[in-house]
C-alpha cells in the first residue's frame, strides 16, 4: 500500500468512525435541524399551540406554548442556528429555476396543483388556494417566491412520497398561513411568519430577523429518511459519480440533500468500499454528511 493510499485509507477510517458517532448523538446536519420556530419576536395567542422541537427567539410570548424541545433566548445555539438560517436561504436562492411558474401565482392552479421535486420560481406572490397541493416524490422541492406566500383557510400541501424535510419555502415577502391550514416544509423567511388558528403543520418557520405568531396550532420538526427506492438510485447516482463525471459533485450532494459543491477526489475509494459490502450505505452517507458539516464539501 503506498503512502497516498495509507493517508487516504487513515482519513476515511476516521471520517466513518467520527461521522457513527454523530450520527448516534443525532447532531447531524445544520444548527437549525432541531427548531420548530426560529424567531427574533415571537408571539403566541393561545396556550393550545403545541411545538415538538426547539424554540428560539430574543423577546418571547406572553402566553407560553407547549414544548417538547428546549427554549434558546438568544444565546449562543440561537445566534448559531440565525446564521445557519442565512446560509439556507442563499444556497435555495442559488439554485438554478428548473420550472417558472409565472407572477402572482396560486400554486393550487397551477402545474396542475402537482409537483414533482425541482426549483420552482414565482416572480411575484404566491398562494395556495383551497384545493391544495400535492408534492410528488422524493427528492428536493424549493419553491423561490419574490414576494409573500399566504395559504387560504383549510388549505393543504399533500405528500405523496415528498418529505417535509426537503420542502424549502423561501419567500421575499412575510408568509400567512390561513386557519386550519395543514402545510408541509421549511420556511425560510426573515420578513415575519403569520400562522393563524389550529394550523397543523410538519416541517420548522425559521424566521431570524422577523417575527413568528401562533395561535392554538401544533408544529412538528420533520425528520429526513432515505427511502428503498432513493437508496436504490443513490447507490446508483454514487457509483456513476466515482466512475465517470455524468453525475457531478453538486447532483450527489444534492441527492443526500447536503449543500456542497465539491466532494474530495479521495473519497471515492469510499464508493467501492460501499458497492463490495466494506462499509454500509449508511456508513457511506454518513461519512458525506460529516464532511459537509465540516465544510470539506464547499
Amino acid at each position: 500500500m503506498t503512502k497516498i493510499n495509507i493517508k487516504s485509507f487513515f482519513i476515511m477510517s476516521i471520517l466513518i468512525l467520527s461521522a457513527s458517532s454523530m450520527a448516534q448523538n443525532h447532531v447531524f446536519g445544520d444548527s437549525t435541524n432541531s427548531f420548530v420556530i426560529l424567531a427574533s419576536s415571537y408571539t403566541n395567542t393561545s396556550p393550545g399551540t403545541s411545538i415538538a422541537g426547539d424554540l428560539g427567539y430574543t423577546t418571547g410570548p406572553a402566553v407560553q406554548p407547549i414544548i417538547s424541545g428546549n427554549t434558546h433566548v438568544a444565546d449562543s445555539v440561537y445566534s448559531q442556528a440565525g446564521t445557519a438560517q442565512k446560509d439556507e436561504t442563499s444556497f435555495a436562492n442559488s439554485r438554478v429555476c428548473t420550472t417558472n411558474l409565472g407572477t402572482t401565482v396560486d400554486l393550487s392552479l397551477v402545474h396542475g396543483g402537482v409537483y414533482t421535486p425541482g426549483v420552482y420560481c414565482i416572480t411575484g406572490a404566491a398562494s395556495i388556494g383551497a384545493k391544495g397541493i400535492t408534492l410528488l416524490g422524493n427528492g428536493i422541492y424549493i419553491f423561490k417566491i419574490n414576494g409573500a406566500l399566504t395559504t387560504v383557510a383549510n388549505s393543504v400541501v399533500h405528500l405523496n412520497g415528498a418529505q417535509a424535510s426537503m420542502v424549502s419555502w423561501v419567500p421575499t415577502g412575510a408568509t400567512t398561513l390561513g386557519a386550519n391550514t395543514k402545510f408541509a416544509g421549511i420556511i425560510l423567511d426573515a420578513a415575519g411568519v403569520t400562522i393563524s388558528k389550529d394550523v397543523s403543520m410538519i416541517g420548522r418557520v425559521l424566521a431570524f430577523g422577523g417575527t413568528v405568531s401562533t395561535d392554538a396550532d401544533t408544529i412538528t420538526v420533520p425528520s429526513y429518511v432515505m427511502a428503498d427506492m432513493h437508496k436504490a438510485d443513490f447507490i446508483n447516482s454514487a457509483t456513476k459519480w466515482s466512475e465517470s463525471s455524468s453525475v457531478s459533485d453538486t447532483d450527489l450532494l444534492n441527492n443526500m440533500h447536503m449543500h456542497g459543491t465539491h466532494i474530495p477526489s479521495w473519497s471515492k475509494k469510499m464508493v467501492g468500499w460501499m458497492t463490495h459490502g466494506q462499509i454500509s450505505q449508511d456508513d457511506f452517507v454518513n461519512a458525506m454528511k460529516y464532511m459537509d458539516d465540516k465544510g470539506m464539501t464547499k
